[in-house]
């Protein structure tokens, strides 16, 4: 039986390799016809890799707001999971929690019954915006229109299209804090990373706090205690990640997140409005 490793030539392509893989054309030089048992360790040995960097990742993440970007920036990456993967998870678990929730929306859509008078007000409007070339007010009542005529086809493409609508805010926020920190002498995807994490803690944050609200219904009355560390995250986040004051960071912060919600806000009801043509 060959050897398992460093035979002295690639088998894929004949180059002399000079490591576990070949540097022309990226194959590993282990064989995977082996013993089992030797395989599975392996097996083993990655998963408990894996779980190691996903457990520092988590820690970082949670408890130490800023220092991961900041160590990604740095060049720090191979201990971490990378960002955009991090938030793949923790949008999958919100949306999964979204969808598993809006089975009592569609519970509720199902039994509407649209208002004929209503949609025929609505369609006149929808006219006149037309014929006065109005198209954002047109966009907004196409949507209206369609979304009372047809709430259960409505309701199912919101919740399709609403990952996607998310996803396009990522590079909004990254922008909104390059801006307020142009004095700072960093790229804009230092900025894109930071947004990435700090959306996956919000999501995560999200996710929680609508297992909460399942489980505990009652404290519905004072829910928006559950989303504090939102704004205590992003506050700490930046007096970490650009190593500035706390009074600047807490400024600076709750600016961006100003404007952030304004442009969430927005994007929201145009989200709304434009879900049907998605």
């Amino acid at each position: 039986m060959p050897s398992d490793e460093h035979s002295g030539q690639c088998r894929n392509c004949g180059t002399t390799l000079k490591g576990d893989f070949c540097h022309v054309c990226g194959q590993s030089s282990k064989l995977i016809r082996r013993p089992t048992l030797e395989i599975l360790k392996e097996a083993v040995s990655h998963i408990l890799h894996l779980d190691s960097k996903l457990f520092l990742t988590l820690k970082l993440l949670l408890f130490r707001p800023g220092r991961l970007a900041l160590d990604w920036t740095e060049g720090k990456r191979a201990r971490y999971v990378p960002p955009f993967r991090l938030y793949i998870i923790a949008s999958f678990f919100l949306f999964l929690l979204v969808s598993f929730a809006n089975r009592d929306v569609e519970m509720e859509v199902a039994q509407f019954h649209a208002d004929e008078e209503e949609i025929q007000a609505l369609q006149t409007e929808l006219n006149n915006a037309r014929e006065s070339n109005d198209w954002l007010t047109a966009v907004f009542l196409q949507g209206a229109v369609q979304a009372i005529e047809d709430p259960a086809e409505y309701n199912r493409k919101m919740i399709k299209n609403l990952p996607k609508a998310a996803f396009l805010l990522l590079p909004v926020f990254a922008l909104i804090h390059m801006l307020i920190n142009i004095r700072q002498k960093r790229f804009y995807v230092d900025y894109l990373v930071y947004s990435l994490n700090f959306h996956s803690f919000s999501f995560a944050l999200l996710s929680v706090n609508m297992v909460i609200l399942f489980l505990i219904p009652q404290i519905s009355f004072i829910s928006v205690i559950l989303y504090l560390p939102i704004p205590a995250y992003a506050a700490i986040g930046f007096r970490t990640f650009h190593n500035q004051g706390w009074l600047k960071s807490i400024i600076k912060a709750f600016l961006a997140l100003g404007i952030y919600c304004i442009c969430l806000l927005f994007s929201l009801a145009l989200f709304f409005a434009l879900v049907l043509f998605l």
